[in-house]
């Protein structure tokens, strides 16, 4: 990867507007007036040109990495249309000098999504983790500590552990609002499977080994609780789906992920039949 050109462990790193070979903005010194949400984006492609840049990535990893670009820039131009802002604890945006300055755990926190999505073979997957990244920069209620737990463990859960907690989630109730994941903001949308509205049994859930052992590790990792965590399942066959329901980290991960966007409405619903079947 390209030498970095900033101090890691300074207070940050100011990130100029004007002309640059990014083509996000160019012209005369004062001719641009830049946008928040342009200038957030400029911040995205300036960490891929100073730590990704030269003929380190390979071929797939810079695609991985291009499609993370693409959707963070998607979900920040959605975010200007919805009247929101970037944290100015991670970026403060400087329209009328037309800089960024961003401090070393946005930077950071930003390089760790984008490894992320450079090294994840499961391509369903980068969506959800540039999502991850593009909303915790608009919601200050959470800190860097517990935005790299959430990148951290984003990064170590498979896809269909993902569309799991969306089904598991949606089962338990409607979706989680921005109040209920102690965050600023939850905008995501897109169709929910059905809450479980009584199907309850201590039958033993038969559904495919593979389920029942990412639902364990699920319960596991504290990302949903069995029984409001009043059944601790010791081992697969003890697991029932059907009385789980997400922690404040797995509504955390369903909001802050778009996975309500992400994973079909056939994805969900197909899981949600199984994850009720018993013997």
């Amino acid at each position: 990867m390209a030498k970095k050109k900033y101090d890691t462990t300074g207070a940050g790193v100011e990130i100029v507007l004007k002309s640059t070979s990014s083509g996000l903005v160019s012209g005369p010194a004062g001719a641009v007036a830049v946008g928040v949400a342009e200038a957030l984006k400029h911040v995205v492609y300036w960490v891929r040109q100073n730590s990704f840049g030269g003929g380190a990535l390979a071929q797939l990893q810079n695609d991985r990495v291009v499609e993370a670009m693409e959707e963070a820039a998607r979900v920040i131009d959605a975010m200007r249309m919805r009247g929101h802002e970037p944290r100015k604890d991670w970026y403060d945006i400087d329209l009328e000098n037309e800089k960024v300055i961003a401090s070393s755990s946005g930077i950071e926190l930003l390089e760790g999504t984008l490894i992320a999505a450079a090294n994840e073979f499961e391509r369903r997957k980068v969506k959800l983790v540039a999502n991850l990244w593009s909303q915790l920069a608009f919601n200050p209620s959470i800190d860097f500590e517990a935005s790299v737990f959430l990148l951290k463990t984003a990064n170590e859960l498979s896809y269909q552990q993902f569309a799991i907690l969306a089904s598991l989630t949606e089962m338990s109730g409607p979706p989680p609002t921005a109040h209920q994941a102690e965050l600023d903001l939850a905008v995501a949308e897109g169709e929910v499977v059905s809450p479980n509205t009584g199907h309850d049994s201590d039958h033993q859930f038969v559904g495919s080994s593979t389920t029942a052992m990412q639902v364990y590790d699920l319960i596991r990792r504290d990302i949903v609780r069995q029984d409001k965590g009043n059944q601790v399942p010791s081992n697969t066959r003890q697991i029932r789906p059907w009385r789980c329901s997400p922690t404040l980290v797995g509504r955390r991960l369903y909001v802050l992920t778009a996975m309500r966007t992400h994973v079909s409405l056939q994805e969900k619903q197909a899981l949600a039949d199984e994850l009720v079947m018993l013997s």
